[in-house]
């Protein structure tokens, strides 16, 4: 499972999980089935987001990472 309740008070978009490019913004976050899925409203005032969302739209670039911090380890047996 994934908890996503801090990520609604800043819910940013990065690239490459860098905190200095905000290309941004995501809302509607849920999970499905085993995907976690946002809408993003990309920041298109900035010159170099605008690039990633037409990157976005034009289907060059389709997935996104998340970062994420481990709070349980469970093991499966065999």
């Amino acid at each position: 499972g994934i908890d996503h309740e801090a990520f609604h008070s800043n819910p940013v978009v990065l690239f490459n999980h860098n905190y200095d490019q905000i290309v941004g913004r995501a809302s509607n976050v849920q999970v499905r089935g085993d995907k976690l899925i946002a809408e993003v409203e990309f920041d298109e005032e900035d010159e170099f987001a605008a690039g990633i969302a037409r990157k976005v739209r034009s289907g060059f670039l389709n997935a996104a990472s998340i970062g994420f911090i481990i709070k349980e380890l469970s093991m499966y047996e065999d």
